[in-house]
């Protein structure tokens, strides 16, 4: 097997072939639900979602590394909120990765246009290259799941308690990297800084682990000072305090040439929208209805911003959201900066007055509203972050 050189094989530690054998056999034991959704699709149908069209990215790319992702948050199985945010910053990885190989798999198109044989060998070489990221992304995102889910769990009160202190455990790899060897077996408070900068699962492919202990703790970091830290790019932070599983220094968001964000209501990732059919949910003050109104509308709000994808995955989660959100009351309807002809006009030319919902969750301002129809009856209309 020939030793990867790519940029990200060498941030993955995929520069050897041990390394790379021993992820992938990894991939292939514990990620079998992501295995079968890949085979759904071929090479030739993903090259071909690729090139058709103008978006930026292809639909069926994102879909199978977005669903990938889900599958390793998923699998840890952490509170809700967690998962939400979690859930947002894989999809948003997911996008932005499937970005990179469609921009790849149309310059291959040009470049080669001439010659189809080694075309057709060099867009496939693409699709496998980033089929075996995949395999070191999964892992990571399920580990660091996991992390974070113990960091939660670690801090429960009583916990805090009886374990004051968390060991670092030595990695169960064949082939352990150097990076966290000095970590191993030493021991620190659980309100230490340390645990801000570095947990298992910080670096691509980590199989380190760590522990609650009774025992001293062997080291502490000064006050004002901070820690030493190995986490590579797109790893950095601790996951259940930032809500993140990829950082934002990660190649995929830093070297994209646009922000797709931008562009996400044209695109396809918009919202899973087509998951959900109509329901009702309960308020304090009354039933609020959810039709593909709120889907639609919600949609076209936060486009550029970062948020974007944390905004969908609540607004796709309402049922749970929604009653946690404070009344404020009534604002009137707004015709004049909408098309006459459009939905949103006609809509809004049946009702009488918005219903106002709003709440602060994971550091943002959101507002959530609902349109009352002149027949009584009140519809979800919107949800976006201030």
């Amino acid at each position: 097997m020939r030793a990867a050189t790519s940029a990200l094989d060498r941030l993955y530690a995929l520069d050897t072939p041990e390394a790379l054998q021993e992820c992938l056999n990894t991939y292939l034991t514990e990620f079998k639900e992501t295995v079968t959704l890949a085979k759904r699709h071929s090479d030739e149908d993903f090259i071909k979602d690729a090139l058709s069209g103008n978006a930026a990215l292809s639909k069926m790319l994102y879909g199978c590394y977005a669903d990938g992702l889900r599958h390793s948050v998923d699998y840890v199985q952490v509170g809700q909120d967690l998962s939400a945010q979690w859930h947002a910053n894989t999809d948003r990885f997911a996008a932005y990765k499937a970005y990179h190989i469609t921009q790849e798999l149309r310059h291959a198109e040009q470049r080669y246009a001439d010659d189809p044989e080694l075309k057709r060998a060099v867009q496939e070489s693409i699709v496998h290259k980033y089929r075996r990221y995949q395999a070191a992304e999964e892992q990571t995102a399920r580990h660091r799941a996991r992390a974070g889910k113990q960091w939660e769990r670690f801090h429960d009160p009583d916990r805090v308690r009886l374990f004051p202190n968390i060991q670092w455990l030595p990695s169960r790899s064949a082939n352990p990297r150097e990076e966290h060897q000095a970590f191993y077996n030493r021991i620190w408070p659980k309100d230490d800084i340390f645990w801000d900068y570095n947990q298992p699962g910080a670096l691509w492919n980590c199989k380190c682990d760590w522990q609650e202990v009774k025992t001293h703790a062997t080291d502490t970091t000064p006050k004002g000072e901070t820690p030493k830290t190995v986490s590579p790019k797109g790893l950095q932070g601790n996951t259940a305090k930032t809500g993140r599983l990829f950082s934002e220094n990660h190649p995929y968001f830093a070297k994209a040439s646009i922000r797709l964000e931008t562009i996400n209501y044209v695109g396809c990732t918009k919202m899973r929208s087509s998951e959900h059919k109509d329901y009702t949910i309960q308020t304090e003050t009354g039933d609020v209805n959810v039709t593909s109104w709120f889907y639609d509308e919600t949609a076209k709000s936060n486009i550029n911003r970062n948020e974007y994808y944390l905004k969908n995955e609540l607004a796709n989660n309402l049922r749970s959201y929604l009653p946690r959100f404070k009344y404020n009351g009534t604002e009137p309807i707004d015709l004049s900066h909408n098309n006459p002809n459009g939905k949103p006009y006609k809509r809004k030319k049946k009702a009488t007055c918005f219903h106002v919902y709003t709440a602060n969750m994971f550091g943002h301002d959101f507002v959530a509203k609902a349109i009352e129809m002149k027949d009584g009856t009140v519809k979800m209309w919107t949800l976006y972050i201030k």
